[in-house]
């Protein structure tokens, strides 16, 4: 799979090894192969410190990918459940990489009806991986007959609406009516539980970030395109050429940052269906398109807007950079510039202003890492100093003995 040459050791037992610093090429491959990889660290066996033990410590898989070199550019990278019982399927989405966690229910008539929702869901969000309880994986790979090798098939027990509520409560300590779920016990709660499992065994560790679950309903704000529709309309690829440069998005997309490619996508995906939303966005369109200065302006401070929905996802999983800190400093004082600029404007176009402000706490925890971390910090740990000098006496104390 890897073209990896093999080696023999211990009774002719075939080895191959790849170098540490381009393993992710190699996982990568294996990836876009359908596999699973299993990473085990060394460690110290409690009973006889003087044994080592291998243990794994992560599993990644298409759907759960959170390091920044192996995700697909700026787009999301979705892990889908399906959890189907009669007329209600609970459908679930996550991008780990984000902590972005939503779920809904699809109600239908018969069997067409289901493949038809459901396909239309797999085709707007695009999932690296579909999750479908053990006893349905077959009807489930049928539905999706293109691409049958990312179904996954999950325990039945895991899919119960009840051990999703568990779950919820029992991670996040929320109340289901506070995160949007209706009463009773609604199948999108089984479709969250399928993500919830699945996610802590591809972490063991418990080192992940994922917000909590919140239910979505199919609202009529919003148009529902079908998979027919998003195709001839080239919205996301070209079909003739199958590129996505000659398509909709493609051409639409001059966006500064991550989240706005990902947020124009998911605007292009569902179109407003209600006159007033719909008037807002043409009035702030059209604001923007009359006042090249202000636009010039907007473009110079969202350079120096980072990912931070994937930055935040990375620090609260425990896998943060020292450059994280760096691009938490920088994106919150261009946004606080872009939040002054929004703010002069409130009289001609009110709009405008609300869309952008700043929360005090943000700014406040902004000046609080800048002041504890350097101005460039290194992109790995160790590499560089990370903390400034004067933060903490007992590291200053550190560095002046080894720089001796």
């Amino acid at each position: 799979l890897m073209d990896v040459a093999l080696t023999r050791r211990q009774n002719s037992v075939p080895m191959a090894g790849v170098p540490y610093h381009s393993v992710e090429t190699y996982v990568s491959r294996l990836l876009n192969a359908g596999r699973q990889i299993a990473i085990a660290e060394q460690e110290a066996d409690p009973a006889n410190p003087k044994l080592l033990r291998r243990r794994v410590r992560r599993i990644i898989t298409p759907g759960t990918i959170v390091e920044e070199s192996l995700l697909e550019g700026a787009g999301h990278n979705y892990l889908m459940s399906v959890s189907p019982n009669g007329e209600d399927n609970g459908v679930a989405l996550t991008d780990i990489s984000t902590g972005d966690f939503f779920c809904m229910d699809v109600r239908v008539a018969d069997d067409g009806d289901r493949e038809r929702a459901l396909r239309e869901l797999f085709f707007r969000f695009g999932p690296r991986e579909v999750l479908v309880p053990s006893g349905q994986i077959k009807a489930m790979r049928e539905i999706f007959s293109e691409s049958p090798g990312l179904c996954v098939p999950v325990e039945d027990w895991k899919a119960s609406p009840i051990e999703g509520a568990r779950q919820i409560e029992s991670r996040y300590k929320q109340n289901l009516k506070g995160l949007g779920f209706p009463d009773g016990e609604p199948q999108a709660l089984g479709a969250a539980a399928l993500i919830m499992h699945y996610i802590s065994r591809t972490f063991p560790a418990d080192d992940f970030y994922l917000a909590p679950p919140v239910y979505r309903p199919i609202e009529a704000r919003y148009m529902l395109l079908d998979e027919q529709t998003i195709r001839n309309l080239d919205l996301l690829s070209h079909q003739q050429e199958g590129g996505k440069s000659r398509s909709l998005f493609g051409v639409l997309d001059s966006c500064r940052t991550a989240p706005g490619k990902r947020y124009l996508k998911e605007a292009l995906l569902a179109p407003l269906l209600e006159r007033d939303a719909i008037e807002e966005r043409l009035a702030l369109v059209s604001f923007l398109t009359g006042d090249p200065p202000l636009r010039e302006a907007l473009n110079e401070h969202l350079g120096r807007v980072y990912d931070m929905e994937r930055v935040l996802a990375r620090m609260g999983g425990g896998r943060g950079a020292p450059r994280d800190f760096g691009s938490l400093v920088n994106t919150v004082a261009a946004a606080g510039e872009i939040a002054e600029l929004a703010g002069a404007l409130a009289d001609v176009e009110p709009a405008f202003a609300r869309l952008i402000q700043l929360k005090p706490e943000v700014a406040q925890l902004a000046a609080f890492v800048a002041k504890r971390v350097v101005d460039e910090p290194p992109a790995v740990l160790g590499n560089a100093a990370f903390v400034r000098e004067g933060v903490d006496k007992e590291l200053d104390r550190a560095r002046e003995a080894r720089q001796k």
